[in-house]
């Protein structure tokens, strides 16, 4: 249940006393009496030496100022201890709004944070004393100018120098006066803190520039798995669709071509399922032993069978040694491998395709091509081509390698270039 005051009707049709007057304007005011609060054990600590030092002195106002300027020192050094940032950013995001809720609070090590967090310590201390003497004072003198015209037997403050009663009606406006100006000055006030917190409580630069890139790490390791599950999946998916629609065109003339293509698909909707599991295991961090691995290059048999248990015919070429002396070339060359594949199973469905893999001099070769197709238009060499082909040249990148694709001598080829051991790699 809200505490805060409801304001009329009428009021909620207002702009400018909706925004003046409104739920905000009432916490912000909260928020700078709680410093108001928070000021006063500095200012009677203080306070006691300065009357030791000016015992001459009388009046209590020229001792309230100095006992507040010798309390500011000290108020700036609690500032600088670390329980205070936290003990501060709450109330501050909570009671003064603004840009600070929308925004990140600042995790505070260092000492630039510190002195941030100190000097915010001090300025809402300071803003919130001014704010809570006036609160104090003026509307109960406010209360006693509207009263006074009115009772004449009322007793005012002998420094308001009023003598008599036909002149106590000047103290009408200025009580309405005063009134206005207070809440004006807590609307200024609290406005000042609200974006003094989003810059002093806020992240420093160093703590946005970590953020930012825990952000790009983390849009990496998101685009990582997206590219891992249209691999994959995506694969598998294409074996299914071309092994299905052959099966279909044949299952009354051919039963038993129909029963191995289904085969094919029941395979491949397996492999689909475990590389699955395999991604959503990698988004909920499972580190469990169980978990199926990316496949190394080694086993690229198995995608390459795959390819033809789908109708196509593929010829796997195989120069140097696949002994893998860096497991994440070795697994990013056989998801290049398998996508090269999935693009001829999609594009050029039954065509003869050749995948070469050729590893020497510190490099693998990987160049996979098809024949084109007398009446389909291919894309230039270097061109996008499609998210597969784009994922192909992402993942070389990565590795420090480089991707080539496009028509030549009548076929379409894509030709993957990887340092086969990662010593000068990223």
């Amino acid at each position: 249940m809200s505490v805060l005051p409801r304001l009329p009707r009428s009021m909620h049709r207002a702009p400018v006393l909706r925004r003046v007057l409104g739920a905000t304007f009432f916490r912000r005011w909260a928020h700078l009496i709680l410093g108001g609060a928070l000021l006063m054990p500095f200012v009677a600590v203080t306070g006691v030496a300065v009357e030791l030092l000016a015992r001459r002195t009388t009046e209590e106002l020229p001792v309230l100022l100095a006992s507040t300027l010798a309390a500011v020192p000290l108020v700036a050094l609690v500032g600088l201890t670390s329980p205070v940032r936290e003990l501060t950013a709450g109330p501050a995001t909570t009671l003064l709004g603004g840009s600070l809720v929308a925004g990140e609070i600042g995790r505070g090590d260092g000492w630039q944070a510190r002195w941030r967090t100190s000097l915010w310590f001090v300025l809402h201390l300071l803003v919130g004393g001014l704010i809570s003497a006036l609160t104090l004072a003026l509307p109960p003198a406010a209360a006693l100018g509207l009263a006074a015209p009115w009772l004449p037997d009322l007793r005012l403050p002998a420094a308001w120098g009023v003598a008599g009663e036909g002149s106590r009606w000047w103290l009408v406006p200025l009580a309405l006066s005063s009134s206005v100006v207070l809440l004006a000055m807590v609307a200024a006030a609290g406005a000042l803190l609200s974006r003094a917190a989003a810059v002093l409580l806020g992240p420093t630069p160093a703590e946005r520039q970590a953020a930012a890139r825990r952000e790009l790490v983390r849009r990496a390791e998101r685009h990582r798995l997206a590219r891992e599950l249209h691999d994959s999946v995506g694969h598998a998916l294409s074996v299914v669709s071309v092994q299905a629609g052959a099966a279909r065109h044949l299952a009354a003339t051919d039963v038993e071509f129909a029963v191995t293509a289904m085969r094919a698909v029941e395979a491949a909707a397996r492999a689909a399922q475990t590389d699955l599991d395999h991604v959503l295991g990698l988004l909920r961090d499972d580190d469990s032993e169980d978990r199926r691995a990316t496949p190394l290059l080694s086993e690229v048999h198995a995608v390459v069978d795959a390819a033809r248990a789908a109708g196509s015919e593929v010829e796997l070429i195989v120069s140097g040694s696949l002994a893998e002396p860096d497991a994440e070339v070795s697994r990013e060359a056989y998801r290049i491998v398998q996508e090269c594949l999935t693009n001829c199973l999609r594009h050029a469905p039954g065509a003869p395709v050749r995948v070469r893999l050729d590893v020497r001099d510190g490099e693998l070769l990987i160049t996979v091509d098809n024949p084109l197709p007398a009446t389909e238009a291919r894309p230039g060499r270097g061109s996008g081509g499609g998210r597969g082909l784009r994922g192909v040249r992402e993942r070389a990148v990565r590795l420090d390698g480089r991707v080539e694709a496009g028509p030549m001598d009548g076929r379409w080829s894509v030709t993957a270039r990887l340092p086969w051991s990662r010593t000068g790699g990223r």
